[in-house]
């Protein structure tokens, strides 16, 4: 059990003793974050400190790299973001990639035209 805070200065081992206390409300608070489509702006904060890579001189910048430091109730939203969100992604899932993403469409609209129905696609790209 880990028992070293974050930057919120709870310990991850507190909230695992207080979960039976604490798990219907941060349930609502969750679900309402996702059905509101926003992250809690109190929960974005996060300490980024340089890790050094044991590379090169300890003077030089190139030598280290980010890290950011987060607070154990975003670790835990982070999570229950990720569980809902990774089915609906193709990229950078194992044994799945753009072209599945295409033949997924694609089979969808053979589907939807050979039972005369409508179909509809929406594709962004950020």
């Amino acid at each position: 059990m880990k028992f070293s805070a974050d930057i919120d200065d709870v310990p991850k081992f507190k909230i695992q003793l207080s979960f039976d206390l604490i798990k219907d409300p941060l349930l609502y608070l969750i679900n309402t974050s996702f059905l509101v489509g926003t992250f809690p702006s109190a929960l974005k904060i996060s300490q980024v400190l340089p890790l050094f890579k044991r590379k090169n001189s300890t003077n030089d910048f190139n030598s280290y790299r980010p890290i950011a430091l987060q607070m154990q109730f975003s670790k835990i939203f982070d999570k229950a973001f990720h569980k809902r969100l990774v089915s609906y992604l193709q990229g950078f899932r194992q044994t799945n990639s753009t072209v599945s993403a295409i033949h997924e469409i694609i089979s969808h609209l053979h589907s939807t035209l050979d039972n005369r129905l409508i179909s509809c696609a929406l594709m962004l790209d950020f």
